[in-house]
């Protein structure tokens, strides 16, 4: 799961917090308190549990909240490997 986040991170650039770092003690409600300070609009959030992965996708500060329910995915180096000629796009 910890791939897939650096992986969304890397897709979303530059519009995401690359050095931000998640901790046990702080939960959604702190960082939706913190999205008007920074002018933040959107949150996609990856959690994990026993059984599923999940996806919410959240407009804040007051805007509706969906969630998925991750059935598959390809990490960014499965893609890589999978194709015949690779081709790197360096970030401007």
């Amino acid at each position: 799961m910890k791939e897939m986040v650096k992986n969304l991170r890397e897709v979303m650039y530059p519009y995401t917090g690359m050095k931000l770092n998640e901790s046990e003690k702080i939960r959604i409600k702190d960082y939706i308190k913190g999205c008007g300070v920074y002018g933040v609009s959107d949150m996609i959030i990856l959690s994990s549990t026993e059984k599923h992965n999940y996806l919410k996708v959240i407009k804040t500060p007051h805007g509706p909240t969906l969630t998925f329910r991750i059935e598959n995915y390809a990490l960014i180096e499965d893609v890589l490997n999978s194709q015949r000629k690779v081709r790197s796009f360096p970030r401007t």
